[in-house]
């Protein structure tokens, strides 16, 4: 995140930079997920933003180095295809609040 720069801003850059995709914010209440690592003998902790996003154009394909693999898959295969835990819960909570907004 650029300093100042809105959490709905960066998300939308990063995406379209690391992702190679450009989309649009549907909900813009994101989830944050919370945690703790170690780097260099630095305890970090830090909050990432996950905000649900429409698909407008671009190719995962074009992801940059930080990304090891970006692409499209269906809702069912994104449980096989996250590999962190934190990954998932955000996931999980997303999608809980768009079923609960998209049911009658």
């Amino acid at each position: 995140k650029i300093k100042d720069e809105p959490y709905e801003d960066a998300a939308l850059r990063e995406v379209r930079e690391e992702g190679g995709v450009v989309c649009t914010i549907v909900m813009p209440q994101p989830v944050d997920i919370h945690y703790t690592y170690t780097f260099k003998e630095f305890l970090i902790q830090k909050t990432v933003y996950y905000f649900l996003m429409e698909y407008e154009s671009g190719d995962p394909a074009n992801h940059d180095w930080e990304v090891s693999e970006a692409k499209f898959v269906p809702e069912e295969e994104v449980w096989n295809t996250l590999t962190f835990k934190s990954d998932k819960e955000a996931f999980e909570k997303l999608l809980k609040t768009f079923q609960s907004r998209v049911s009658p």
